[in-house]
């Protein structure tokens, strides 16, 4: 669990945050906003669906910097790391549940019904498989770098680049001509994948380079300079983007699908790098994250697993988009979305609230149990 109350790793929590309002409301707005409100040319609307396309990105991101920051903040050796045995756990528990919520039939043996459609549903690989394999990624890459002693900045980074331009060769290859579309879809969108492994894993990677960095100058993380410099190092990565396109326009006047692809990453990346630099700054003049906000970090897993259920369900549970999807004007989508933000809060509250008690009360008998051994001994 990260340490609150910590000025080098606020803006952490600060962005995870971020992450999970602009994704709550994101899918809340996309279930209920009627067609009609849905105008491209519609500068609000055109606004909020260009800053959806970063609400994966800051996501998956924000896990990476977590998991790793937390991965080597003790600065032990692998094989006495807990993070290592945890992080496994995690990939199996995200897999787990990004297969059930998509489980296309409430029978466990019985498949008859299913249809090809709802197969394809199921085999689409979404966020928590990206930051599933993502943290598995790290896990492996952290081995090889104490293994061979090598610069794990410069690994994950190198790491979350392959990704990146591997995908600009691969994404129009057709998978499924070689391979099942379970697997496929973690190659190519084409089978309906939204965050297939190429070049979204690059994200979580990204994350990880960052937060290593983190465990490795925390000093440093806590001032100004730290903030700029992320904004440099993503405004570099924005102008790499466009002088690849610059260079090609140059020498070749064909439209190419890897240049876009190129320039839609460097320019997320950008802004996810900048947006972390400016909620340092932030952070600098912020004493205690409130609690809300720390909690919404803390259990984002939660909050996106169960607001999924609640709009589009699963085999089991019906979600309410299955009833009133895309019916409703703006303001009553509104308070659609206050109101799943006022459940997600009493969610996150009540989980708060369990776990102090839980504790409090592991507390209070603990010494009564010792004092007994003491006495029986």
């Amino acid at each position: 669990m990260v340490e609150y109350g910590n000025k080098r790793i606020i803006f952490i929590d600060l962005m995870r945050a971020l992450a999970v309002v602009m994704m709550v409301q994101g899918h809340t707005v996309d279930s209920f906003l009627m067609p009609v409100y849905r105008n491209p040319d519609s500068p609000v609307f055109g606004i909020w669906n260009y800053l959806r396309g970063f609400t994966a990105p800051i996501f998956m991101f924000s896990a990476g910097v977590v998991f790793t920051y937390l991965f080597y903040s003790k600065n032990l050796e692998f094989k006495n790391n807990p993070r290592v045995k945890k992080g496994i756990k995690r990939f199996f528990l995200l897999i787990l549940l990004a297969y059930f919520l998509r489980f296309p039939t409430y029978h466990i043996f019985v498949y008859s019904n299913v249809t090809i459609q709802q197969w394809f549903a199921f085999y689409t690989v979404d966020t928590l498989h990206c930051i599933a394999f993502g943290l598995l990624f790290i896990i492996s890459l952290a081995y090889i770098c104490e293994k061979f002693k090598l610069n794990n900045i410069l690994v994950f980074s190198s790491a979350a680049a392959f990704f990146v331009f591997v995908h600009l060769f691969i994404e129009n290859i057709n998978w499924n001509a070689f391979m099942h579309p379970f697997f496929s879809g973690y190659f190519f969108a084409g089978n309906g994948s939204f965050f297939p492994l190429f070049p979204f894993t690059a994200y979580v990677l990204g994350g990880a380079a960052l937060g290593s960095y983190i465990a490795r100058h925390r000093e440093f993380v806590n001032s100004p300079k730290f903030g700029l410099r992320l904004l440099l190092i993503g405004f570099s990565i924005f102008v790499f983007g466009h002088a690849v396109e610059f260079i090609k326009n140059l020498f070749d006047s064909r439209e190419l699908f890897w240049v876009d692809a190129l320039n839609l990453f460097t320019l997320r990346i950008f802004v996810v790098l900048a947006l972390n630099g400016l909620m340092s700054i932030i952070a600098l003049r912020i004493n205690r994250v409130p609690k809300l906000i720390r909690l919404y970090g803390t259990h984002s897993l939660a909050i996106y697993v169960v607001h999924l259920i609640i709009l589009f369900g699963n085999t089991w549970i019906p979600g309410l988009s299955m009833v009133i999807y895309q019916k409703f004007d703006l303001p009553v989508t509104l308070i659609f979305v206050a109101g799943m933000f006022t459940l997600m809060s009493l969610m996150v509250l009540t989980m708060d609230y369990i776990k102090i008690h839980t504790r409090s009360n592991a507390v209070i008998i603990t010494p009564s149990i010792t004092k007994f051994n003491l006495v029986e001994k």
